[in-house]
């Protein structure tokens, strides 16, 4: 018995350490497996997983061992999906709450390696990327220029949290977003809800008060004459703040934008992504920069284009949705912005044909609209490319000017048609 239990063991071990070192998984086997994943369809759950599982993968030391345990848990992950036949996030309803935690978990396990490795070195970055290149090209005439990659560390880091079921996104260690992962729908391009209880609740008290003050008003005595000086302080006080928010309410939005933004290092200064010398991005923009210019000249819209979509970025301009690809890189580009006079109004006059142009730092891509289209907000699945050519999606809330909360949104589809390299 002993015997046989000393070859099992011995078995194991040899096991083990062929598979760790001949058939070790290396960094480019993580991150093709993952750009190949259609699991949710290309704008669903996966990519949101991306930026973890690619950009800041390159980033860090790894050993063969933990590079195999991310891999395990990534095909986990994936094998829960397929089992059930998720191709789009409103599939996800398909799975139980213990397929859902155990999809995150197993994500989550596998970035938790990744965020909590060191960093490499730029001398340890440039010599991996160098073998890399050297495996892959050493019977190629590019061998020397491929060789000469170096992967730059990305501005922005993401860290999943199963906890919480959320996406945090960091800029140089400080938390600047948290995105929730359960969240199915477009962002909320429209009015401020909260501006719109905030009158419906003034225009009440003042009405209420008015009443009040009405029936007081020939008591005269000193009990009344108290009463009344309240009433008629409510009145002026609800209706200041009602007709407030009604005239400048879209201002005050953007003043609070500008200010719980400072903690993000906004600048209207454009961020300078770099590029490989194959015309790959080496750089990234942390989230909340300006990169780009959004102008659709047909319809008078030129607008600044800032990484990431929250509620004050769309105050400032237009937001890139971080799990969407960026321009160039051959994928779905998606834009949003609200649809107010100032930002996105007049993209309702937009019609087909027309050309859109997104002005970046490293390159001028134009666009050609193939169609529009009114969507459900939860309808994410249909947010994908168009004649198998890159594809720019911008939406915003639909119908326009109007002053409560709605479901649909306005969808523009667009083809990249030229890119002019800077």
């Amino acid at each position: 018995m002993m015997k046989k239990l000393i070859i099992s063991v011995i078995v194991m071990i040899l096991t083990t350490l062929f598979y760790t070192n001949v058939c070790a998984v290396t960094k480019d086997d993580i991150i093709g497996y993952v750009n190949d994943q259609s699991v949710c369809g290309d704008t669903g759950l996966f990519n949101s997983y991306k930026t973890t599982f690619t950009r800041l993968l390159k980033q860090k030391k790894l050993t063969s061992g933990e590079l195999s345990s991310i891999y395990s848990y990534i095909k986990k992950s994936v094998a829960i999906l397929n089992s059930k036949g998720i191709c789009k996030l409103s599939d996800l309803d398909k799975l139980t709450e213990k397929e859902k935690n155990a999809v995150y978990n197993n994500l989550m396990s596998g970035a938790s390696i990744i965020t909590n490795a060191p960093k490499l070195t730029f001398d340890e970055r440039t010599d991996e990327n160098t073998n890399s290149s050297k495996e892959q090209t050493s019977n190629s005439d590019n061998h020397n220029q491929l060789s000469k990659q170096i992967i730059k560390e990305g501005a922005t880091s993401v860290v999943l949290n199963a906890e919480t079921n959320t996406m945090d996104i960091y800029d140089n260690g400080v938390l600047v977003d948290r995105i929730s992962m359960s969240s199915s729908k477009m962002t909320y391009t429209g009015v401020n809800i909260s501006h719109i209880i905030t009158t419906i609740i003034c225009m009440a008290i003042f009405v209420f008060s008015f009443i009040i003050f009405a029936k007081l008003y020939k008591r005269h005595t000193a009990k009344t004459r108290f009463i009344k000086n309240i009433l008629v302080s409510l009145m002026i006080f609800s209706l200041g703040i009602s007709l407030t928010l009604i005239v400048l309410g879209r201002k005050i939005d953007t003043l609070k934008g500008m200010l719980n933004l400072v903690t993000l290092n906004l600048s209207n200064e454009k961020y300078d992504i770099e590029l490989n010398e194959d015309k790959t991005i080496k750089t990234y923009p942390s989230y909340g920069l300006n990169y780009a210019r959004l102008e659709l000249k047909s319809v008078g819209i030129d607008k600044d284009v800032y990484f990431g979509d929250s509620a004050d970025i769309l105050s400032l301009g237009i937001g890139h949705s971080t799990w969407s690809d960026m321009p160039t890189e051959n994928g779905i580009v998606v834009f949003s912005g609200h649809n107010n006079k100032e930002t996105l109004n007049n993209i309702k006059n937009v019609k087909k044909e027309d050309k859109i142009v997104v002005d970046t730092t490293y390159a001028k891509c134009t666009y050609v609209v193939k169609n529009t289209n009114i969507l459900m907000s939860t309808e994410m699945d249909k947010l994908v490319k168009k004649d198998n050519k890159e594809t720019l999606v911008i939406y915003t809330c639909y119908p326009f000017d109007t002053y409560i909360y709605t479901e649909k949104r306005f969808v523009v589809f667009a083809t990249l048609e030229s890119i002019e390299w800077k």
